[in-house]
This record gives structure tokens, C-alpha cells and sequence, in this order.
């Protein structure tokens, strides 16, 4: 990744607690705003309760469900008196995903019966952009083994939500205890089944023992000194470390350019002409996207 992309989100430190605070808190009232305007009673929903998001594509594996298969347990700590939480769900599902489209009435059905969850419909970029802005937490629990990626969790963290995930996906890479949480997951190569009673209880219990209790930890002045401590730590970690630019440079080092060497090397004649083409093009792709010692930036990375 890049030094400079990393010193230049390392400025994050320099930002007043309050200051800071303040702005996800004036992130958190627009996404409320919009969480309000849902069918359903959301009467309870506050601009100043610890807001979970999640939105993405409803398929089976990524177990949207997960939250509530303890209905019960839930309400109690959505409801916890002092100590709120409220939910925001959104997304679709493919049309041919059957299973996709139950999980969808699952979710809406509870959210239209329980006042501080909402499910927004007509899930579009505007929608994803006010979610990953304004979440405090973003809620990510796929089966383990089968996230790709998960790159809203890359886009929610760099805007301080902190991450409530499985370790898979970026997340995998990614973690770090100071800038958001794991769910302990008992799946790996040898064992790939999902037990997710097991893993649902971890949830619950990461939500009721650190989740909630750090973010309503407040200093004399109403600021939760350590939630935005960790805040500060998920913008410069994620920002500094997964991003377009660093994308680009991964295919060109770790693919585009070994199969220019491949072709380059190669004894016929036609596979070296093209070689030569498409190293002159993976070059001026590599100027543009050099790291800080080549001195140049891409326009992502200046964005």
C-alpha cells in the first residue's frame, strides 16, 4: 500500500473528539432520517441510539437472517433501557433466488413489527452511500469460506462505522481489535459447516458485553472517548490500506505483469509482438499508478 496514501490518513489523529463525534453524529441523523421514512413503526427510532447497518445482496450464505434467529434475546437488546440500539437493513435479492427473496420477507416482516429496526426498500447507490456514512456498526456474518470480499465493509469502515464481522472477505486481512470486532467462527478448511446457533450467540454476546457498553461509555462532555478511538483507528487503517489504487496495483504486480514476462519470454514470434504491446500498455498503466517513490498518484488516490 502506499506511505503516502497511509500519512496522509494518519492526519485523522488531529481531529478534536468532539469534532469528530459530531460529524458521524450529524451521518447517523441522516441515515435515521431515511429509516423513519420506511413502512412500519419506527416511532422509537433516535438520532443519537448506536445504529447497526447492513446492506448488501440477500443470498443464502450471507445469512441476513443471522441477527434474528433469537427474536427474543434480540428485542432485549435492541430495547435495553439507557443503552438503545437500532437496525437498518437493506437490499434485494436475484429473482431466481427463492431462497433470497424468504430472507427478504423474514427481515421485512420483523422490521415492520419491531420499532427500532427498519428495512429500506428500493435499495440503490444513494441508499448504500447514506448506510455505509451513517452506520456506527456494520454487520457482516456470510457462512466463512464463501465472501469474496465484501467491500462495503471497506467502504463503511473508511467512513468510521467499525466492523462486526466474520473473518472472511477482506475482513480476513483486514481485522484488527482496535477498530472493530470479530465473530468467532469455528470454520475452516477441515471443518466447513457453519453452526449458526453457535455463531449467532457469539453475536449476541459481542453486541451485549462490548458492542453497546463502549459506545454508551461516555466522557463528561457525552462523548464515548474510546468508541471514537477506535473510530479513528478504522478510517486510517482501512482507508490507508484497501482502496481502487491498491487493487490496481495488486492485478498489475501480482497478474498483468507476470504474463507480460510469461509472454516476453516466450519463443514465437507473434506472442512476442503482442508481449510488447501489452507491456507498453501494463508500463504507462504503472506510471500512472506508481507507488510514492515514482511520483505519481492516481486519480483515485487523489480523490
Amino acid at each position: 500500500t502506499s506511505t503516502r496514501a497511509g500519512t496522509r490518513w494518519e492526519a485523522v489523529v488531529l481531529v478534536p473528539d468532539r469534532q469528530l463525534w459530531r460529524a458521524r453524529g450529524e451521518l447517523r441523523r441522516r441515515l435515521v432520517d431515511q429509516a423513519r421514512a420506511t413502512e412500519g413503526d419506527n416511532r422509537l427510532f433516535d438520532p443519537d441510539a448506536l445504529t447497526i447497518g447492513f446492506s448488501r445482496r440477500f443470498a443464502e450464505y450471507k445469512r441476513a437472517g443471522l441477527l434474528l434467529r433469537d427474536p427474543e434475546r434480540l428485542v432485549d437488546i435492541l430495547g435495553a433501557p439507557g443503552r438503545e440500539v437500532q437496525l437498518v437493513f437493506a437490499g434485494k435479492a436475484h429473482p431466481s433466488d427463492g431462497i433470497g427473496q424468504d430472507l427478504v420477507r423474514e427481515v421485512v416482516t420483523f422490521a415492520r413489527q419491531e420499532p427500532r429496526m427498519a428495512f429500506v426498500e428500493d435499495y440503490d447507490m444513494a441508499t448504500a452511500a447514506l448506510l455505509v456514512q451513517g452506520a456506527d456498526v456494520w454487520l457482516n456474518n456470510p457462512r466463512r469460506l464463501l465472501e469474496a470480499s465484501g467491500t462495503s465493509g471497506m467502504k463503511a469502515g473508511a467512513n468510521g462505522a467499525l466492523n462486526l464481522s466474520i473473518a472472511d472477505g477482506w475482513w480476513d486481512e483486514g481485522r484488527r481489535s482496535d477498530a472493530g470486532w470479530t465473530i468467532p467462527s469455528a470454520v475452516d478448511l477441515d471443518h466447513p459447516d457453519s453452526d449458526d446457533d453457535a455463531e449467532a450467540e457469539a453475536l449476541y454476546r459481542l453486541l451485549e458485553e462490548r458492542v453497546v457498553p463502549l459506545f454508551y461509555d461516555r466522557d463528561p462532555d457525552g462523548v464515548p472517548s474510546g468508541w471514537v478511538a477506535m473510530v479513528r483507528a478504522s478510517i486510517r487503517h482501512v482507508a490507508s490500506n484497501f482502496s481502487a489504487r491498491r487493487m490496481v496495483l495488486d492485478y498489475y504486480r501480482g497478474c498483468y505483469l507476470p504474463a507480460v514476462r510469461r509472454l516476453r519470454d516466450g519463443r514465437d514470434a507473434a506472442p512476442r509482438v503482442a508481449a510488447g504491446a501489452l507491456a507498453r500498455s501494463v508500463a504507462a498503466a504503472g506510471a500512472s499508478h506508481s507507488t510514492p517513490s515514482g511520483g505519481s498518484t492516481s486519480t483515485a488516490e487523489q480523490g
